[in-house]
């Protein structure tokens, strides 16, 4: 069995800015409209802002915070490569609905680890950037491609998936242990999806889950060594004795201590991969249940 940790040992800043993308959801009919789509309950809203929405097989399409401004108000913080369709999808199924949905690119998302270990999510307004000169916006794209990495170091800190274009629809939440951050509702209503995830919920049959798994960098094929390697998103990769195969839900990223870092969905812990031929020893590790014992 893998070990289980609230949080993973793993350096972090406290606080980060990702660079994600801001989508406005508002008007009279808003909040109905989302609790139709997302697969955690708005009210009450779980103590962790982070959703997702599934397609109908209740595999997940997109990860996003969910943070309200006010009633029937809500901003939605998404990956920078999947704003455009969420956006697109949402507008889909507005209808008649007295329903808005628009980039709000004057918002950021700050992420905090708290004092007692836990993730909290802000929405904040944007400082003016309008004075910005084209060098400062140059700079601004190698911060850019830190902060992303940030983020993933952050998300794998605390045991938290993240869909982006290579993994869309591969995974149920329960697979990436969504139900562990208490975020996964199977009785609120119908939604995309609920139907899968509910019948695996009370019948106990999901039999693959989310391992954040760690190794040395050094042991690693050359091409596999980048700061943060995303191409290995929704690849496959065996066990050493292939009795098994995982699948990577996040990017290998190596941290500053020479670590490299990752997410597998697989249905037991590896202790040995195969990368690229080469045998390579990792420790694998689990998120812990939630005190309430829901559905591992």
């Amino acid at each position: 069995m893998a070990n289980t940790q609230d949080s993973v040992e793993l350096t972090v800043k406290k606080t980060i800015q990702p660079p994600l993308k801001a989508l406005r959801v508002h008007g009279p009919e808003a909040g109905e409209f989302l609790n139709r789509l997302v697969i955690s309950e708005l009210d009450p809203a779980p103590a962790l802002p982070f959703t997702g929405i599934c397609n109908p097989k209740g595999r997940l399409l997109y990860t996003f915070w969910l943070l309200p401004l006010a009633k029937n108000d809500y901003l939605l913080f998404t990956d920078p490569q999947l704003d455009e369709a969420l956006k697109n999808f949402l507008l889909m199924r507005v209808f008649r609905s007295q329903v808005h949905v628009e980039p709000a690119d004057t918002w950021l998302l700050r992420l905090e680890t708290k004092a007692d270990g836990k993730p909290e999510a802000v929405a904040e307004p944007k400082p003016d950037s309008s004075q910005k000169d084209n060098q400062s916006a140059a700079i601004s794209q190698a911060e850019e491609a830190q902060r992303m990495k940030d983020y993933w170091l952050w998300l794998l800190k605390h045991h938290l998936p993240w869909i982006q274009p290579a993994s869309q629809g591969l995974f149920i939440p329960q697979q990436l242990d969504l139900q562990r951050h208490g975020v996964v509702s199977v009785d609120k209503g119908c939604y995309p999806g609920q139907e899968i995830i509910a019948r695996l919920h009370f019948l106990g049959k999901n039999k693959k889950h989310l391992y954040h798994c760690q190794l040395e960098a050094s042991s690693l094929d050359e091409k596999l060594t980048k700061p943060v390697e995303i191409s290995v998103i929704g690849k496959d990769v065996p066990f050493c004795d292939e009795s098994e195969i995982a699948t990577f839900a996040s990017p290998i990223i190596t941290a500053d201590s020479g670590q490299a870092h990752f997410q597998l969905v697989a249905k037991n812990p590896p202790q040995c991969l195969l990368f690229q031929g080469r045998k390579v020893t990792v420790n694998c590790y689990r998120r812990q249940p939630r005190p309430t014992g829901n559905a591992n």
